[in-house]
């Protein structure tokens, strides 16, 4: 049996077409899909990646601050601790007069005041000396390469025996290497009159 189909040919025609444009968009459609989850994984990833990229050089950063906070910081200590040594050496290298004082103190009593206490470096300019009047000799030589000081010391005693007891007193503190007593002189002295004395010690 024949079938007669009558539709005609172009209707069919058209047909056929609409339903491979059908297909086709559907093929498309797919890709196009495909294509766009791809995309979204790659950017996903991609994005991660530079995220963790973006922190790491942010870490990096803040690192590299603190390194030069830290080197900062530790410049500053060094610079502290050399200007400390230098001063440490510079006072170590200087002789201690807490010692003198404390000699000096020491031998003091309420039969005289001092009015004079100077020290010179043997060298430099000094006050002349008076004949020496009483006991002492001219000071020995220091050991080479020693610094060698003079210390002048003047004031008023009551009495000559106050006098002589003050310079005993600095020879037995043995600090000096000699004890010369210039001059020891009453004279007027406030209301009534007192024992003008002075005395050099050598260092």
């Amino acid at each position: 049996m024949i079938r007669a189909n009558l539709i005609p040919a172009a209707r069919q025609e058209a047909k056929q077409q609409r339903a491979r444009r059908r297909a086709w968009l559907g093929v498309c459609g797919a890709y196009a899909g495909l294509l766009l989850t791809g995309y979204a994984l790659c950017a996903a990833a991609w994005g991660a990646d530079g995220r963790g990229l973006q922190d790491q050089l942010a870490n990096e950063e803040a690192d590299i601050k603190t390194s030069k906070a830290e080197l900062g910081t530790l410049h500053q200590k060094l610079e502290q601790a050399r200007r400390k040594l230098q001063a440490n050496r510079a006072v170590g290298d200087q002789p201690d007069w807490s010692v003198l004082l404390a000699v000096l103190a020491s031998s003091l009593d309420d039969e005289l005041v001092l009015t004079l206490c100077k020290l010179h470096e043997l060298g430099q300019p000094a006050e002349p000396r008076p004949p020496m009047r009483a006991r002492g000799v001219p000071p020995a030589a220091a050991p080479a390469g020693q610094e060698q000081f003079l210390l002048t010391i003047g004031g008023y005693a009551r009495s000559q025996a106050a006098v002589s007891q003050f310079v005993l007193r600095l020879e037995r503190g043995r600090l000096f290497r000699t004890v010369n007593l210039l001059k020891a002189n009453r004279e007027p002295f406030l209301a009534g009159s007192a024992v003008a004395f002075r005395v050099e010690c050598s260092l």
